[in-house]
This record gives C-alpha cells, sequence and structure tokens, in this order.
C-alpha cells in the first residue's frame, strides 16, 4: 500500500472569525458538492449550507448573523468523507462604561 499523493487529498484548516462570518481554509483535488451542518454543544443543527467547491477553492464562508455565542462543531461531509472541526464564537466584550462597572463587581 502506497501513502495518498498531495493531489489527492481534501485539507481543511481550522476556523477563523471575520466580522460576523467564520472561515474555514481549506483545498480540494476534486469538484464536488459539500455539506456542513453546524450543531450547537448539544446536538441541535443551528446551520446547513451546501458548497460547490473545486480546486480553486480557497475558503468555506458561513455567515453566523443572529447566532449566539458559544461552542460549535462543524460536520462537513464530501464524497464519502466526513470531518468534524470545532467552533467556538466568544461573548463579545462589553465596551465602554458598562465594561467599566462590570469589571468592579468581578473577583
Amino acid at each position: 500500500m502506497g501513502n495518498a499523493s498531495n493531489q489527492e487529498a481534501i485539507v481543511l484548516g481550522d476556523f477563523y472569525l471575520r466580522n460576523e462570518t467564520a472561515v474555514l481554509p481549506c483545498s480540494f483535488y476534486i469538484s464536488s458538492k459539500l455539506q456542513l451542518i453546524l450543531q450547537d454543544s448539544i446536538g441541535r443543527t443551528t446551520i446547513t449550507k451546501d458548497y460547490n467547491v473545486d480546486i480553486n477553492t480557497t475558503e468555506l464562508v458561513l455567515d453566523l448573523t443572529g447566532l449566539s455565542h458559544g461552542t460549535f462543531h462543524a460536520w462537513i461531509y464530501i464524497e464519502d468523507k466526513v470531518f468534524v472541526k470545532p467552533l467556538n464564537i466568544e461573548k463579545p466584550a462589553e465596551k465602554g462604561v458598562l465594561r467599566k462597572l462590570l469589571g468592579m463587581f468581578k473577583n
């Protein structure tokens, strides 16, 4: 048995946040349909999105508008493969006077 060549690899990086979107760097050796299902920490589906990917696809972008903070898992289905990627959306930091007031009561 030999190793699969680099040309026959599906590569998924780690999510990072950009404005109100999550971006997943990636590369594909094939043209195919991909399905991404985002689930919250207790397994409820929050977003389902289909993508058409090919060798020119370098990132998957997922709109997070209206999604609350928390820990999520993206289930990514392509061809006969399944990938699971974590996505953490942190609570936005409080700003201005409210931040100062809340800071006074923290331990």
